[in-house]
């Protein structure tokens, strides 16, 4: 229990220090229902979905307010976004196949009144609206009505899904430029980077000035990192057979492992997926005094080595421009090399050997970061049973490591 309560208490001093750093604003301004443009900060949670309201100051030493899109014709992060309020017609038909989708290939447009991310502005300007699974594109030109680029799937007669790619006209009809071929607007995907690229297109080929805000946005980034750390492995034996439990407390192990790390496009940067291909070795041997065994005690000697591969979900908490702690759980699945548990009595003869074979376990993880390359990190891992192929014995296993970590190549 004392591993498990030390690192409970770390996690409640960490989640302590993450309550006072997290807020984050950003120079900014908004502008209201009478034209005039606020100068404050905003904070900048870098929204996943299209927000209806956002929290500013006036100053760095000013109480935060609210402000939502019923008072506000426009707000933006200065070099980071900018959210403009429109009314507009959307469909909010389903668009995932897992979920049901409609039977008509006609799309479902009501009015509504939204914050839209503005993409590109230029003489023709590309807007965005998330909602969850739900993502619209909308466009206007020469200052005119914002429309939407309509695109919707459908279940045709056949049961198969069918496509409504309407947009891909609309943009023919209204984008016109020699470099735009039926074929090229014919293959043109409704997603964010093809639209934002003949957006820009567009703009440049007519020779109009043209703000690409998606592209001072962070992008996806692949971290790969080096690990290597120590860990201080608790094992307790349990049998049906009238044994005493063998209990190897505080065995010191090592582990070096690789980390691959993929951070999420939004929320400025704060989740992230990894996957930790890792060695670890654990060896180490106990004593128990046992009146029904010959010599009256028996020793347990483990060796064990295995490739550990934890996958799962961090999160980032920004403290300044270089440092930032970190949250992870994952999942753990071992593999194990030739390993063991063998009880010997006191003239060596070996009563039980007892092999390996490992199921799956989870691991919770802290640490910091600092300057995107140097990392610590405290992890405690969940009981792992080690004896999965035995009916009469168990395993126990959970580790405390410590972790250092250096990224050493990351890509863009």
């Amino acid at each position: 229990m004392k591993i498990k309560n030390s690192f409970l208490l770390v996690s409640i001093l960490l989640l302590n220090i993450i309550a006072y750093s997290q807020v984050s604003f950003e120079e900014g301004y908004f502008i209201d229902n009478n034209d005039k443009r606020i100068n404050c900060l905003i904070e900048n949670i870098d929204w996943k979905n299209n927000p209806k309201e956002f929290t500013y100051k006036l100053t760095e030493d000013s109480n935060p307010r609210k402000e939502t899109i019923r008072n506000v014709k426009e707000f933006g992060i200065n070099d980071f976004s900018r959210y403009v309020r429109h009314k507009v017609m959307i469909d909010r038909s389903p668009d995932d196949p897992v979920r049901k989708l409609s039977e008509s290939g006609q799309p479902n447009l009501k009015e509504e009144e939204l914050f839209l991310n503005v993409l590109v502005e230029g003489e023709a300007s590309l807007y965005m609206y998330v909602d969850q699974r739900l993502k619209r594109y909308f466009y206007n030109k020469d200052g005119s009505a914002v429309e939407p680029l309509i695109f919707k799937r459908f279940i045709r007669a056949d049961n198969k899904v069918g496509t409504n790619s309407q947009y891909k006209q609309q943009l023919y009809n209204e984008l016109k430029c020699p470099n735009f071929s039926i074929g090229r607007i014919d293959k043109l995907e409704y997603r964010k980077n093809q639209l934002i690229r003949f957006f820009v297109e567009y703009n440049e080929c007519n020779g109009h000035e043209v703000e690409n805000y998606d592209a001072k946005r962070e992008k996806h980034i692949f971290n790969f990192s080096i690990r290597p750390g120590l860990s201080i492995g608790f094992l307790t034996i349990e049998s049906e057979y009238n044994l005493r439990d063998f209990k190897f407390d505080a065995k010191l192990g090592y582990r070096v492992g690789v980390e691959f790390e993929y951070i999420l496009p939004y929320n400025k940067n704060k989740w992230a997926v990894i996957l930790e291909p890792t060695y670890q070795v654990m060896k180490g041997e106990t004593t128990n005094f046992e009146p029904n065994i010959p010599g009256n005690y028996l020793t347990g000697k483990i060796d064990y080595s295995s490739i550990e591969l934890p996958a799962g979900i961090r999160h980032y908490f920004h403290l300044n421009e270089k440092s930032k702690l970190f949250l992870n759980a994952s999942f753990v699945v071992d593999i194990t090399f030739k390993s063991s548990v063998e009880l010997l009595t006191v003239d060596n003869f070996s009563y039980y050997d007892i092999q390996i074979e490992t199921r799956p376990n989870a691991a919770f993880g802290m640490g910091y970061k600092f300057d995107n390359k140097f990392s610590v990190e405290m992890r405690y891992q969940t009981n792992r049973e080690l004896f999965s192929r035995y009916v009469y014995w168990r395993g126990k296993y959970n580790t405390l490591s410590f972790n250092l970590a250096y990224t050493f190549l990351n890509w863009n």
